[in-house]
């Protein structure tokens, strides 16, 4: 355990907290943004207004 560990608490402590949603292996990192971008809400500006 490193000291940043000792003092910030690590991986575990931030999954305890709700800090992190999931922790992604690195080979699945493009899948898991390509993902996310799909799912994602497309934006509107504050009244429904699509941006221009």
């Amino acid at each position: 355990m490193t000291e940043r560990e000792k003092i910030a608490g690590g991986l575990e402590r931030a999954q305890g907290a709700g800090v992190i949603d999931e922790v992604i292996e690195p080979a699945r990192t493009r899948g898991a943004i390509a993902l996310a971008i799909a799912e994602a809400v497309p934006a509107r500006g504050a009244h429904g207004d699509i941006p221009v």
